[in-house]
């Protein structure tokens, strides 16, 4: 067996400048800090909405390539929703009530009833859970949350939770909401 030497490596992130023999895929990601009352939800499910489409594509091509990943795993074009407290999925919940309806099929995955078929929560557009019922699940060897690449992650509230999940997952955050 041999040791890939890390200063040969082809691929240095421009950002972190961590050397790879193999090309990283490049994800997207932000930050959404305003005080406040500023719109962050808002602002959210505008960009949730306006890519809905794209998060399809994106799902369909990575099933796509499964057959020839050695790795399976479940592909989501949703939007993962990630808040402190159930509290703050009811205030999620009822936003977007207010703002889309029954345009956006969401799934509140918290508490005894919450969904145990990881199919349920591929085919919809937003699945909003708790760090604890996350870290739970995890801790516990058997989420669903764990098996699914999702389109976007956005972390409510995140700061405190921001150096978790860059150093024990793999996430593709695309906002961090900070006030």
């Amino acid at each position: 067996m041999t040791i890939p030497n890390l200063f040969t490596a082809r691929f240095i992130h421009r950002i972190t400048k961590t050397r790879s023999h193999a090309q990283v895929e490049e994800m997207g990601g932000g930050v959404l800090a305003d005080e406040m009352g500023m719109g962050k939800s808002l602002s959210t499910l505008a960009l949730i909405v306006q890519t809905l489409e794209a998060g399809r594509l994106w799902a369909e091509k990575k099933r796509g390539e499964e057959h020839t990943s050695a790795k399976v795993r479940r592909h989501s074009p949703a939007t993962l929703i990630i808040v402190p407290s159930a509290l703050l999925i009811n205030n999620w919940l009822n936003e977007i009530n207010i703002h889309a309806g029954d345009a956006l099929k969401t799934i509140k995955y918290h508490g005894q009833g919450r969904v145990k078929d990881a199919t349920d929560l591929e085919d919809c557009d937003i699945v909003i859970t708790t760090y604890n019922t996350l870290a739970a699940e995890a801790a516990g060897k058997r989420s669903l949350l764990h098996k699914i690449n999702w389109y976007r992650v956005v972390l409510d509230e995140g700061k405190q939770y921001l150096a978790y999940f860059t150093t024990m997952l793999d996430p593709q955050l695309t906002c961090v909401f900070s006030s």
